[in-house]
């Protein structure tokens, strides 16, 4: 056996001996094996070449296949990179991506998108520099302070004005800061950051005024900042924001003036009216008691107190006009029986210089929308000036209608052959208080208001006033307003009655007969005890029973329990105020159809209008005025109304207004069962009636009416919402008076026809 550990031996004749130790029982010993290597290499080598073929063979596909699948990535990257060289000469290209390989996918969107980002920074670069070069060439030639700034707020540039404007401030370049706003690095930094401009940021020194603004520059961390001299606009200001606040102390100061006008003519009217009223009660007993001296006196009492009251009325007038408290009250009238009227009155002031009053008004001239207190009062001012002035001569007024780019409009020219004006006196003619000098105030008297105000009422009717004047030769005033005014909302203001002729003294006789004819009952609603004594004397000898109320709750309870046929009704009242009161009163069925005048100082006699009141009375209160108005309502509370049979709310309450200030009663319906229920109720003066009204149609239910008793003859007008047909007209001939389709409608015709077919002249007067 080998020596000790030794397990194979391989021998130099390409043999291998192994021994192996063996033992069984009792025997034991060594076996030798051995191995020829002869076989086993000849085995081998045929084995080696057979692989080293085959890894030929692998390695010649493995090469084929890698090169035949790494052709397209290598092909792309060759492209990437050939994209990437040309990225840094024209910037803005973009490259197809590869999208078999997500990688090289992404590697190409990445590249194009730093294609992009390139060609933006280029682009913004490019404008930046053409930014630059424009504002260095408006730096340049700009006459204002001009600079550039990094974010640091660090300046880097200065155009010559600047150096101008500094070197005028005893400061150089170095000392810059102290003209620039505080925090200007954080500023421009700010400006950069948002990329918004920033502006109005004003620095003073040495008297001097420079109001800044920073530009940011698009691509770069620099601001441009222009700087604008304010030194004389501040001090133009400040000239401005003086003269203001001084024009604000006038205005104050007058508005205050006005206010206190009001307050005081308020104030004086009520006592003025209590004067007015006993001399007028005291001289009427003294006439009939033959005391006809206390009588003159008494005359001449109430000859001051009226005149008084006059001048208390227009300086009242003036002072809410100025104090923007005057409003309009709008009516539709004619204007020939107003020009009538007001000729009337004038008249014997003319004749009273020995004056001719001639007036030129057509009768059929038309009728106007607008207020008839106001264009009352201004040729009433206008006539009666130029009868005042006039001497043995002539005062005309003429009327005509214009029409001017298809507006119509009414002319009222007033001549006169007077005493006339100088130029001089003409440019302040329609100044408050002026007259033309002392001679003619001490002569002729007045306030100097009346043209003021006619002009100032002219003006709020949207018209003109204007006048011309020889000394020597007269005077001529031409007033032109709209024939239709547009209502424009005012603040609070004094209402003002609609026109109505002053009832002619009354002898006791003539007051008996009265007393028979108008055994009526007026509620009286006011607080002051004053207004309450002296309404109530007076109507009682007018012929009237007289109920008193001092409050409004006392007014409403005697409404009701007694049922007056008329209510005056005070507006301002403590605790429950008028308004109040009339609401009540016309909510509640039973004494809704009671007429109710409101009397006022500060009363909305539109909102009075609306609420339903029937008229209004200014305070103080002129006794047969309100006689007239009293005895006019009761007048027309006895006469049949006109029923408005209309299906739409709106429209309803439209023909009722119109139709109310025309002082004709009237009730509605909005389905054929109200009109039959109203017409069994009372027979109505005539039907206004919707031909196309819901629940059958017009020619059917006038067919229906006809045939109620004693309504084969009742006057209807028809208002036809849509065309009629033939057919249609020749069936409503037979029952109709008028038709009126939508096309022809407006006020002035519905009024007009409601006028024509009305039977009673006090309904419409």
């Amino acid at each position: 056996p080998p020596a000790s550990g030794t397990r194979a031996v391989v021998s130099g004749d390409r043999q291998v001996i192994v021994w192996q130790p063996w033992a069984s029982g009792d025997s034991s010993g060594w076996i030798r094996l051995r191995y020829s290597l002869g076989d086993v290499s000849g085995n081998a080598e045929a084995v080696w070449r057979n692989h080293v073929v085959a890894a030929l063979l692998l390695l010649a596909g493995a090469v084929f296949s890698l090169r035949f699948f790494l052709r397209r990535p290598v092909a792309a990257l060759a492209r990437y990179a050939r994209f990437a060289r040309d990225l840094g000469e024209g910037p803005g290209a973009q490259l197809p991506v590869e999208s078999r390989s997500l990688e090289l996918q992404e590697l190409g969107e990445a590249l194009n998108h730093l294609s992009r980002r390139l060609e933006e920074g280029r682009v913004a670069r490019q404008e930046a520099m053409e930014e630059l070069e424009q504002r260095a060439a408006f730096a340049e030639t700009t006459p204002n302070f001009a600079l550039s700034m990094n974010t640091r707020g660090e300046v880097l540039y200065i155009n010559p004005r600047g150096h101008e404007q500094l070197a005028a401030m005893n400061l150089d370049a170095s000392r810059i800061s102290i003209v620039l706003p505080e925090n200007v690095a954080e500023l421009a930094a700010r400006c950069v950051r948002d990329r918004a401009p920033m502006g109005d940021l004003e620095v003073s020194h040495e008297g001097r005024s420079l109001m800044w603004t920073f530009i940011p520059v698009k691509g770069l961390e620099l601001v441009h900042g222009y700087a604008v001299d304010v030194t004389q606009r501040k001090k133009v200001e400040e000239r401005a924001q003086s003269a203001l606040i001084d024009k604000l102390s006038a205005e104050a100061a007058n508005k205050a003036k006005s206010q206190f006008l009001a307050n005081m003519s308020h104030e004086l009217r009520t006592p003025m009216n209590a004067i007015i009223g006993y001399s007028e009660m005291l001289e009427e007993d003294a006439r009939e008691e033959g005391r006809l001296l206390a009588a003159e006196d008494l005359k001449k009492v109430q000859t001051a107190a009226k005149h008084l009251l006059h001048l208390i009325n227009e300086i009242l007038d003036l002072s809410k006009i100025e104090a923007g408290r005057m409003e309009l009250y709008l009516e539709v009238f004619e204007i020939a029986p107003l020009v009538e009227e007001i000729v009337a009155t004038v008249r014997p002031v003319a004749l009273k210089n020995n004056n001719k009053l001639i007036f030129d008004c057509p009768s059929d001239i038309g009728i106007v929308n607008t207020d008839m207190m106001k264009l009352r009062q201004m040729l009433f001012n206008l006539l009666s000036n130029a009868a005042k002035f006039t001497e043995n001569g002539e005062t005309r007024l003429e009327v005509k209608k214009d029409i001017v780019d298809g507006q119509e409009w009414f002319v009222f020219k007033v001549s006169d052959t007077g005493i006339g004006i100088t130029p001089e006196q003409m440019d302040h003619l329609f100044d408050p208080f002026v007259q033309a000098d002392s001679s003619t105030t001490r002569r002729y008297g007045g306030t100097g208001l009346g043209l003021t105000i006619s002009k100032r009422f002219c003006e709020m009717l949207g018209g003109t006033l204007t006048g011309t004047s020889r000394p020597g030769e007269g005077s001529v005033f031409i007033v032109r307003i709209p024939a239709k005014v547009e209502p424009k909302p005012f603040l609070d203001a004094e209402s003002v009655p609609k026109t109505v002729t002053a009832a002619k003294r009354l002898t006791r006789r003539d007051k008996d007969r009265e007393r028979r004819e108008y055994i009526s009952t007026v509620l009286v609603i006011d607080d002051d005890a004053a207004v309450r004594d002296l309404m109530s004397r007076y109507l009682s000898r007018e012929g009237f029973n007289v109920v008193t109320a001092q409050d409004g709750t006392e007014g409403l309870k005697l409404a009701r329990e007694r049922k007056p046929d008329l209510i005056t009704l005070d507006v301002m009242m403590p605790g429950m105020n008028g308004w109040s009161v009339l609401s009540e009163l016309k909510e509640d069925p039973e004494v809704s159809d009671i007429p109710v005048i409101m009397l006022s100082m500060v009363g909305n006699s539109q909102l009075g209008n609306a609420l339903g009141a029937e008229d209004f009375l200014p305070k103080p209160i002129d006794l047969k005025l309100m006689d007239e108005l009293i005895k006019k309502w009761l007048r027309k509370t006895s006469l049949p109304p006109v029923l408005i049979a209309v299906g739409d709310m709106q429209r309803r309450k439209k023909y009722r207004q119109l139709l109310r200030s025309a002082g004709i009663k009237v009730v509605e319906a909005q389905n054929q069962e109200e009109v039959i229920e109203k017409i069994m109720e009372r027979k109505p003066e005539l039907v206004v009636l919707d031909l196309h009204m819901s629940g059958m149609s017009g020619a059917d239910l006038l067919f229906e009416i006809r045939k109620m008793p004693g309504c084969g003859g009742l006057p209807v007008i028809g208002l036809a919402g849509e065309p009629l047909d033939y057919d249609e007209r020749k069936q409503l001939a037979q029952v109709v008076q008028y038709i009126i389709e939508k096309h022809e409608y407006s006020d002035a015709s519905l009024l007009s026809k409601v006028r024509e077919l009305s039977a009673a002249p006090e309904a419409v007067s």
